[in-house]
């Protein structure tokens, strides 16, 4: 039979245990909370990051030459000099691909040079509501997908002609 101090001493160590949990599940889940939180906006900052550049480099694009640049298979001086900014803008931006299509997901530009000139951009197809937004005339960022352990991140900008198209 337990004696009164022995059962008092337990009633302690039981109550102090729960106490114990419950602190720790509330800064468990606050840690939670937190990390959620900083990884949104840490998503959210390089989509905001990464959408700038491909405005930016959007800048750089006479886009009545597309369709030029798409049917004609020599490259004219202007690709050339375009091609040679975008990958300068890829380097000092650290980015794996930048890349340049034409409305239908034809590769215009690589970068990069890793993806060749006239294939489609099969890429376009891990997050297509972003392409299509741009497609539609609005800049957009992917969401943050795992590619192979690595988490990938793109945005896409519309490039407009001389008559807003």
């Amino acid at each position: 039979m337990a004696t009164p101090t022995g059962n008092s001493s337990q009633r302690w160590i039981l109550g102090g245990s729960t106490i114990y949990l419950g602190i720790l599940t509330v800064v468990v889940l606050g840690l939670v909370l937190l990390y959620r939180g900083a990884r949104d906006r840490l998503d959210e900052s390089l989509g905001e990051r990464l959408g700038g550049i491909a405005i930016t480099a959007t800048e750089l694009v006479d886009a009545d030459q597309i369709e030029t640049w798409s049917l004609d298979p020599a490259e004219p001086i202007e690709f050339v000099w375009l091609a040679t900014r975008l990958e300068q803008i890829r380097q000092s931006n650290n980015l794996a691909e930048l890349t340049l299509c034409d409305p239908d997901a034809f590769m215009l530009i690589s970068a990069s040079g890793r993806l060749p000139r006239g294939e489609i951009n099969t890429f376009w197809e891990l997050d297509r509501s972003a392409v299509d937004l741009a497609l539609e005339g609005f800049p957009a960022a992917s969401r943050l997908y795992d590619s192979g352990g690595l988490y990938q991140k793109s945005a896409h900008a519309p490039v407009f002609d001389n008559e807003g198209k």
